[in-house]
């Protein structure tokens, strides 16, 4: 979970890293997305939340830090992890076990750094855990198809309108991590490259230009 805990069996425990409530007696457990349940012997009280909208964790909510600098200390922490290994990145999904290393935004409420599983940002963490090298080669995937297209293969609307959703959804991933969902990487790219093959289908259905010559007799 990237945070300290003192854990029981099937739920974390009142300790000074989590201080649920002054009752001794008293454990804890969250669900993915942000939901909780507290459980208080002592007390004779147990209580749970289940969110509306779900946030991705199980530690930490970038919607509970609340503030933009929050966002902008994140961005910036996790450039510098980039910078650290700047070619070849960290790895494949390793930014939430190295990120921490990086991190500096500590919370009050759980007494250590806050606990982060994206960079709220996916070109961000691209770069974290591709690096420069990597980072290119994916955005090659798609350059490279688009360079063989010119203006006239644009003239029908269809393409032209899923090439912007897709050209939306990449701005989108500067500030947020849309393609961290599969069902998004999936959509994104069968939407790209339908695109791309449907305006190419425009060289296939334009008529052949006639050549006049003279006939000979």
């Amino acid at each position: 979970l990237g945070v300290p805990m003192k854990f029981g069996m099937g739920y974390g425990l009142n300790s000074e890293h989590s201080p649920l409530s002054p009752n001794p007696r008293a454990c804890f457990w969250g669900g993915w997305g942000g939901s909780l349940v507290v459980n208080d012997l002592d007390a004779e009280l147990t209580f749970a939340y289940v969110m509306n909208r779900m946030g991705n964790g199980t530690v930490g909510d970038m919607r509970a830090a609340g503030s933009v600098g929050s966002r902008v200390a994140l961005y910036h922490d996790t450039w510098t992890m980039a910078a650290a290994r700047p070619l070849f990145g960290w790895g494949m999904g390793s930014y939430p076990q190295v990120f921490r290393f990086f991190n500096t935004q500590y919370a009050p409420d759980i007494k250590t750094t806050r606990f982060y599983r994206d960079a709220h940002s996916d070109w961000l963490q691209s770069l974290a855990e591709h690096g420069f090298v990597g980072t290119t080669l994916l955005a090659l995937g798609a350059i490279l198809p688009l360079l063989r297209l010119r203006r006239r293969h644009l003239a029908n609307p269809v393409p032209t309108y899923l090439l912007a959703g897709c050209a939306l959804v990449l701005l989108y991933a500067w500030v947020e991590f849309p393609f961290g969902n599969v069902a998004v990487v999936l959509v994104w790219w069968l939407s790209f490259f339908c695109a791309v093959h449907y305006a190419r289908l425009y060289d296939r259905e334009a008529p052949a230009p006639v050549k006049s010559g003279s006939a000979s007799g």
